[in-house]
């Protein structure tokens, strides 16, 4: 199942807004201009009596009073009432900015010995695990975006599981380092390989595991298991479709899995009875170093629970 390719430095396995905020501001401009334009019509103009006529020396002649004996009504209102002005309020409306989620950071300097997991005291470089895209309740963060360019050969939705190192794995190296994860695909610890079978897997149902073994010449193998509930273990290589791809930047720091979301969910649900359902997905990343004379030095993330 190997299955790997080393271009421009970059180690990969093949086989594979700007915030806008609106300001609605007219409903001012129409207020302000229907308030000018009502002074106007309730204010009519004043016509000026000439200065000459009221300085004139002429006295008018005085006018009779005329007493009527019955009153004259009250004159007719002819102007039509104005109506008062619509009040526009106005409306500001904003769009936030969508926040783009970050991985739980993983527990600085964490690392364990595998088997029996008392803490090491100087444990290798690029062991220790900053960071991955599955939360601390295990929930896989689906959203967040993957730390390096990941080439597919194919343009169906992609699943990407990675993380991030503190330290990157030494270049120089005695050690062989295995990358891997674990995944639930329904989050139902009742289907898939049963919990507390294997070290990652204390508490999830696993239907998947996937790792890709970095060796001290820079060769790189990669895997995929696929839990076969009729058999009660992990499906035959042969029954197991060759549908991982593991990418390895240059600095090693940060390993990152690729799986067709299509063609992992068809041979789960063939193989498991499981369906994948996104919102249940939960998993485990872990990193590995060992030699056939130095015991295996492990770190979680997210963590195991206690």
């Amino acid at each position: 199942m190997k299955n790997y390719e080393q271009k421009d430095k970059t180690v990969s396995v093949p086989r594979r807004p700007l915030p806008i905020w609106i300001m609605v501001l007219a409903g001012a401009a129409v207020a302000l201009a229907g308030a000018v334009g009502i002074a106007h019509t309730l204010a009519p103009p004043l016509i000026a009596t000439p200065f000459a006529e009221l300085m004139s020396e002429t006295t008018p002649e005085p006018v009779g009073l005329v007493v009527r004996e019955t009153p004259l009504p009250p004159p007719t209102p002819t102007g039509v009432p104005l109506p008062l002005p619509t009040v526009i309020p106005i409306t500001l409306t904003e769009t936030l900015p969508t926040l783009v989620p970050t991985p739980p950071p993983d527990p600085a300097n964490d690392e364990a010995w595998l088997v029996g997991g008392e803490a090491v005291d100087a444990p290798p470089a690029g062991v220790d695990i900053a960071g991955c895209n599955v939360n601390t309740d295990t929930l896989v963060h689906l959203g967040l975006t993957v730390p390096l360019t990941v080439e597919v050969v194919t343009d169906t939705e992609q699943l990407h599981i990675w993380l991030t190192l503190r330290e990157p794995v030494p270049a120089g190296r005695d050690l062989t380092y295995h990358f891997l994860v674990a995944l639930d695909l329904d989050g139902d610890p009742d289907t898939g390989r049963p919990p507390g079978a294997g070290y990652i897997n204390p508490e999830l149902g696993a239907e998947v595991g996937a790792g890709v073994f970095l060796y001290p010449n820079g060769e790189l193998e990669p895997y995929l298991f696929i839990w076969d509930t009729t058999r009660g273990d992990w499906a035959s290589e042969a029954a197991t479709p060759d549908i991982v791809q593991a990418t390895l930047n240059e600095s090693c720091d940060t390993i990152v899995f690729t799986f067709p979301l299509e063609k992992l969910s068809a041979a789960v649900e063939e193989l498991s009875g499981v369906t994948l359902t996104p919102g249940n997905l939960k998993g485990r990343t872990a990193v590995i170093a060992n030699s056939t004379t130095e015991p295996a030095v492990v770190d979680f993330c997210p963590d195991l629970p206690e």
